[in-house]
């Protein structure tokens, strides 16, 4: 498939605000369906960049944890070419797996080619046609609503009735499915096609076409439509108002066209143009020549080919204008008129421009014809149905003669048509004055669907107003060559090399030549892909490499993110050359080149520099911690055998790395420290990662080290939960307890939540720790419950964003609450507010599945995040809790106090528990319970205290004190 049309395929991916990608798979499961484009919605949704997902498996986007028929179904799907639609999990880099909607659609016309539609959440097609019921009775004709789906095709969504009347078809007729343009006649494709190019580019369209009823009905329909474009300027709907051309409409357009087109003929023929309808009377005939046989024609008009004409002769006539409409192709006869001082042969040209209308050239035998410029003179007919533009000019007086001319006015289009090039003419207004064969080949379309239609129908990517300006002012006036994308009558797109040169002659301006440059242009980019890609493994070469770490620091310095550059040295290689050979030597080269590639991010990038080096580079990083993870991935890939030609090798590998912009900001600085890096990895021995930078190589050791410890400490019996009691500010009960993780290793001691918490989210170990701490805190309230005969005793548990988000959270829990016995009633699931307002809508789906359990919810930290109060209202919530950092500053800021005050009063107008946490002194204490607020938690009542420290102020039940029996004094 040539570079040119993946493009545009990329390029009409862009225009849908649904997330996409274009796939290219086999007959067969195996191998799996390549990745051929992506556009920025996905790409967005999963933390991706595009040059690092084209061209790579399917299988990399999609989470390998998910139920394996559905990948199954899937690539079968893809492989049969059948449908498939139903859920999947995509393996996004930025929240780990990612749920969706997906939808499999294959391009017709091309084997191999399919396109994956992913649905987001928050737009639903009910949306789009609500509140439509206004539209009615605004016109006289019927209304109707379209919406233009992300394939393109349009979907009826409402109509009036009058529109089904119009269309002689009832509400929920198949037929009407795309809408009205769906019923048009064979004759009116092209006409309606062209329309809805016009009506997907942003331009409103009024066209007139031939319909079928249900009852066979031939109709003439006149359709006005106007695009509504949605907020990212993309044609999403489109409003359109349908009613019957009555026939005095009809004839007097068709008549104005045609009048046109003869006035056009006129000007350039030293002959006499009519216009005949089909009962071969004239109706119009052209100021010009001044002949004694023109002059008898136009005084008797409609009928004056009866007088003139013998009775064989007109009979004749009425069979060639006949043939001309039967046909719809030009026809040439041989006439004999009758005038007062001669008898006449008459060569008559007759073509059709209408089903009713003939345009007629009548020229006597022998005449000279005056000389013209170029092909203006020879402006064929125009396609039944085009736009009309301006009246025809008067009639241009003779000119100089030339050498006759022999057979029919269009013979000189014959030498046109002899040439290889395709030529275009344009009018003044930028539509098609004629074309030649070569021109019809090119697109793809017969001459008749071409002529009279405005070029930029023909272009892609350029707006209207820039593209006539280019054609008809700029490149004929420099004389430049350019460039420009066109469009087959398939679809296919077709890179064009366009000049233009003026024509001093009439409404025709501009003669373009048109080249194909598909092939020349994908041997340039065959030969430039050559130029930037290592000729062994196919990887960038340390050209191609340079240019995207260019571009990646400037968007690294835009953002304020830091990236990585690695230099990959494979130890000891030179023996395997020497023993092995060259050749096995190259084969390993390239198997490593493939495990490298393998285990980086879709974002990142590696690169072939040397015959054993390798450079890597790593990309959207926020800090320092991932690099030493990524370079240590990168060993472990290598560690598996290699097998080449039978034979088994082990690999290993120093990595040097140096960090942008720490150790330096240009490209060239970068590559030098990252060697220099390298030099003193080699130096340590084999398999040794080092940065540029000293005080990094000790943060990485650090973090490494703490990130495998904690991947321990769950199966070592490190973690416990801790509780916190949760304090009734009107009776001092203890009403709930919070769990807490805790994590005591045996060298480091206490490791404070802030900092392993953090990690666990990072590397996805949030996961098990946290159903662990869930069904550990679920059996120890549980026994509390029974112990202390406190049934409605609660528990609290924190979801993390990574928990919150994955999609067998319900089912998880619902598996905890059956092993337990724990009620369900008595689990609150507390949720950060940032979390939840992530992505509303979803969250509100979320929350909802998990409400279904029969649990609570609250929202943790409230007042720290953002929060629409239309989804806070919306929200399955039954507790607020007002962070700590306004409850500290509550009794000596007035705005803390102030905003604690407005959560309490909306916690309560909304019917919600408000809970107060890190309350640490009894002035605290005592403005809350004046301000409403329900409970409290915090130092002042409890530290959070393991299961066996807590147990005596459960069985108390109560804290007792002054505060808590005080009278409100407010």
């Amino acid at each position: 498939m040539p570079a040119e049309f993946r493009r545009e395929l990329a390029a009409l991916l862009e225009t849908t605000s649904e997330a996409g990608l274009l796939l290219r798979g086999g007959p067969s499961l195996r191998p799996a369906p390549e990745v051929v484009a992506i556009n920025r919605k996905l790409l967005e949704l999963l933390g991706q960049e595009a040059s690092a997902v084209a061209g790579r498996s399917l299988r990399r986007l999609l989470d390998p944890a998910q139920p394996r028929e559905r990948l199954v179904r899937l690539f079968a799907a893809i492989a049969a070419r059948e449908a498939f639609e139903g859920s999947l999990a995509l393996a996004s880099a930025r929240e780990g797996p990612l749920e969706v909607h997906a939808r499999l659609v294959h391009l017709p016309g091309i084997e191999d080619l399919s396109v994956l539609w992913f649905e987001t959440p928050g737009d639903p097609v009910a949306r789009l046609v609500r509140g439509l019921e206004p539209w009615k009775g605004l016109a006289r004709d019927g209304c109707y609503l379209l919406v233009v789906g992300d394939d393109l095709q349009l979907r009826l969504v409402w109509a009036e009735a009058s529109f089904y009347a119009a269309c002689g078809r009832s509400e929920g007729d198949p037929a009407l499915a795309g809408g009205p343009t769906g019923l048009a006649r064979l004759p009116d494709r092209a006409l309606v096609r062209a329309r809805l190019q016009r009506l997907l580019s942003g331009q409103d369209s009024t066209v007139e076409y031939s319909i079928a009823t249900a009852a066979g009905e031939i109709r003439r329909v006149r359709d006005s439509a106007r695009p509504v474009r949605d907020a990212e300027g993309t044609v999403r709907m489109i409003v359109g108002v349908l009613g019957e051309a009555t026939e005095e409409r009809r004839s007097a357009r068709e008549r104005s066209l045609a009048e046109r087109a003869a006035g056009v003929l006129a000007r350039h023929l030293h002959e006499l143009v009519c216009l005949v309808d089909a009962q071969g009377r004239l109706l119009w005939a052209s100021a010009a020549p001044a002949t004694e046989f023109a002059d008898i024609v136009r005084k008797p008009l409609p009928h004056a080919m009866e007088l003139v004409l013998a009775p064989r002769d007109h009979d004749l006539w009425l069979e060639l204008v006949d043939e001309a409409l039967a046909t719809r192709e030009s026809v040439v006869g041989r006439l004999t008129a009758h005038t007062p001082r001669a008898r006449l042969r008459i060569e008559a040209s007759l073509t059709p421009i209408s089903p009713e209308l003939v345009i007629a050239v009548l020229r006597p035998e022998g005449l000279v014809p005056p000389r013209t410029e170029g092909a203006a003179a020879l402006a064929p007919p125009f396609e039944p149905g085009a736009p009309s533009g301006a009246e025809a000019a008067p009639a241009a007086g003779p000119v100089e003669a030339a050498a006759p001319v022999v057979g029919p006015p269009v013979s000189e289009l014959a030498l046109l048509d002899a040439v290889a090039v395709a030529l275009v003419g344009l009018e003044r207004g930028g539509t098609i004055g004629f074309v030649n064969r070569a021109a019809e080949r090119l697109f793809g379309r017969d001459r008749s669907a071409l002529l009279g239609r405005p070029f930029e129908e023909l272009v892609i990517g350029e707006e209207p107003s820039t593209l006539a300006r280019l054609l008809l002012e700029e490149l004929p006036r420099t004389g430049a060559v350019r460039e420009l994308r066109g469009r087959r009558a398939s679809g296919e797109p077709v890179l064009l090399e366009v000049e233009a040169r003026p024509l001093a002659a009439a409404d025709v301006a501009v003669l373009l030549t048109l080249r194909d440059a598909t092939l020349s242009r994908y041997t340039e980019e065959t030969l430039r892909t050559l130029a930037y890609l290592d000729p062994l493994t196919g990887l960038p070469n340390r050209l191609l490499f340079n240019d995207r770490l260019s571009q990646a620091i400037e968007r690294a310095r835009r953002a304020g993110q830091l990236l990585a550059v690695m230099i990959v040295d494979l130890d000891r290689f030179k023996l395997v050359n020497d023993s092995l050979g060259l050749e096995r030597g190259d084969q390993l080269l390239k198997a490593v080149g493939e495990r490298l590639r393998g285990a980086l991010r879709r974002s990142d990038t590696v690169a072939r520099l040397a015959s054993d080096r390798y450079l890597v580079l790593v990309t959207g990083l926020a800090g320092t911690d991932p690099i030493v993870k990524i370079a240590h991935k990168l060993l472990h890939a290598l560690e598996p055998p290699f097998t080449v030609d039978g034979h088994e090798l082990t690999v290993t590998a120093g990595i040097g790395i140096a960090v942008f912009p720490h150790d330096g900001e240009d490209a060239s600085t970068l590559v030098k420290n990252a060697d220099t890096a390298l030099g003193r990895a080699k130096e340590l021995g084999r398999g040794h990662v080092q940065f540029y930078t000293n005080d990094m190589n000790a943060q990485a050791f650090e973090r490494l080290m703490l990130e495998n410890r904690l991947r321990r400490a769950l199966e070592n019996g490190e973690l416990v939960v801790y509780y916190q009691p949760q304090i009734s500010l009107r009776t001092g009960r203890v009403v709930g307890v919070e769990a807490l993780v805790r994590w005591f290793h045996p060298e480091l001691g206490l490791v404070p939540p802030g900092e392993f918490i953090p990690l666990a989210e990072e590397t996805g170990l949030i996961l098990p720790i946290g159903y662990w701490a869930m069904e550990t805190a679920c059996l120890q309230v549980r026994r509390w419950q029974e112990e202390l005969e406190r049934p409605d005793l609660r528990l609290g548990v924190n979801l993390s964003a990574r928990q919150f988000q994955h999609p067998e959270l319900p089912e998880k829990i619902r598996a905890i609450l059956e092993r337990t016995g724990f009620p369900a009633r008595c689990l609150e699931l507390e949720l950060t507010e940032s979390v939840v307002m992530r992505e509303a809508g979803e969250s509100q789906k979320r929350m909802r599945a998990l409400t279904l359990l029969g649990v609570a919810l609250a929202i943790d930290d409230f007042g720290t995040g953002y929060s629409s109060l239309a989804y806070l209202r919306s929200f399955p919530i039954r507790s607020l809790k007002i962070d700590r950092s306004f409850v500290q500053d509550l009794d000596r800021d007035p705005s803390s106090a102030t905003i604690v005050q407005a959560i309490v009063a909306l916690g309560v107008s909304l019917g919600l528990n408000v809970v107060a946490e890190g309350v640490e002194t009894a002035q605290q204490l005592r403005l809350l319970r004046r301000m409403g607020c329900q409970e409290m938690q915090g130092f002042f009542a409890s530290r959070a205290l393991p299961a066996d420290q807590l147990l005596p102020i459960l069985r108390h039940g109560r804290i007792e004190g002054e505060e808590f029996s005080i009278a409100d004094e407010g």
